[in-house]
């Protein structure tokens, strides 16, 4: 179970691009992250939708060729590749033009979560009616539709395709668009609301505890850019992460400054360096990231994407692989940063929102 703990906000589309995209790529579990400055711009009782679809096997063939790929492969590991690129390439622009927030995902209910929070949103499945799905079933319809060629095989026209079809190997008399997809509830993914704050907009709110109470976000983080503000933090604000801007040095950071952070049952954070553009860039993270993991045990530290588009979003193990050129990591040392670790930073907000009154049992959903 992969968890993503940090995609950022701009827009809605562009979130809806960025869950998508996140879910497809195997996480399990995905926050949203809405800085302090567009609290305001995001509806934070919107909830999304994920749900499962399914092309049916006689049809997957088609697929393969949504797009200009017209290479015949006969390698069967290069061609599942090929087929699952091109079906989440066309679900992609498939969410796109649907209004509401569903998000259409090619995935499984296999997930199993144990040591969940009783009084935390993981506790309750994300199912949606059967109604609303047979309504969404009925738009879908239309999109895949059954025509007839010239040599008097049937095809599939997928939307976006005006002009062209994707041909099918067997000659199939009677397609029904039904047959052609199913859907169903996704229960074992998770879609999070956190707040960002930077540290100087900390300083600014009047009464931060109240307004600590009052929100309904599932996590909140506070941005640091020294590490003198950490033992601030530590000292005059509870939250669930300290997130690390990397763009700023964190040379000097010792123990001495995390520790109190640390015994307040505090997490830390930070991003991917797929943000990253230049090799100077590359360079300074190096330095910063290097310095930050010699200091806090990798038992508090989370590695999230920290994402703004869907494009800088790599596969779970693939993302863990940038960060081995930085030092002597292997997938024993790092894995937990985007596993187990979030999950506890996790059940630590649980008992915040709780006002410690959080109960943990042992469950699988």
């Amino acid at each position: 179970m992969y968890i993503d703990m940090h995609i950022k906000f701009y827009s809605k589309k562009s979130v809806k691009e960025l869950l998508f995209k996140s879910i497809s790529s195997g996480y399990s579990i995905v926050a949203i992250a809405i800085p302090y400055e567009d609290i305001c711009n995001y509806n934070i009782n919107e909830k999304w939708k994920v749900i499962n679809i399914f092309v049916s096997k006689k049809f997957s063939n088609v697929i393969k060729k949504l797009e200009n790929n017209n290479n015949e492969c006969d390698n069967y590991f290069i061609d599942k590749i090929n087929y699952e690129d091109e079906l989440n390439e066309y679900l992609l622009k498939l969410n796109n033009q649907i209004d509401n927030n569903y998000i259409l995902v090619n995935k499984n209910n296999t997930l199993s979560i144990k040591n969940i929070c009783d009084d935390f949103i993981l506790n309750y499945k994300h199912e949606i009616e059967e109604e609303e799905i047979k309504k969404l079933h009925n738009w879908l319809a239309p999109k895949f539709i059954a025509t007839e060629n010239s040599n008097n095989k049937k095809d599939i026209k997928m939307i976006g395709q005006e002009n062209s079809y994707i041909k099918t190997s067997d000659n199939l008399n009677n397609i029904q668009n039904e047959n052609i997809f199913f859907l169903q509830n996704n229960t074992d993914t998770y879609i999070l609301k956190r707040l960002n704050i930077k540290y100087e907009d900390v300083k600014q709110i009047e009464n931060y505890q109240n307004f600590l109470k009052e929100n309904k976000f599932d996590l909140i983080s506070i941005e640091v850019t020294n590490p003198e503000e950490i033992n601030i933090i530590a000292n005059k604000y509870d939250c669930d992460i300290i997130y690390f801007d990397l763009k700023n040095p964190f040379t000097s950071l010792k123990k001495t400054d995390i520790q109190n952070a640390i015994d307040k049952g505090l997490f830390f954070e930070l991003s991917s360096p797929t943000i990253l553009t230049t090799n100077t860039e590359y360079f300074y993270y190096s330095i910063y990231l290097n310095n930050i993991i010699s200091v806090i045990p990798l038992n508090r530290l989370i590695i999230s994407s920290g994402s703004i588009a869907h494009t800088e979003i790599l596969e779970p193990l693939h993302f863990l692989r940038l960060h081995f050129n930085f030092n002597k990591f292997s997938y024993k040392h790092l894995i937990g940063c985007i596993t187990n670790v979030p999950l506890a930073c996790i059940q630590r907000a649980s008992v915040r929102k709780s006002m410690n009154t959080a109960i943990f049992h042992k469950t699988v959903l």
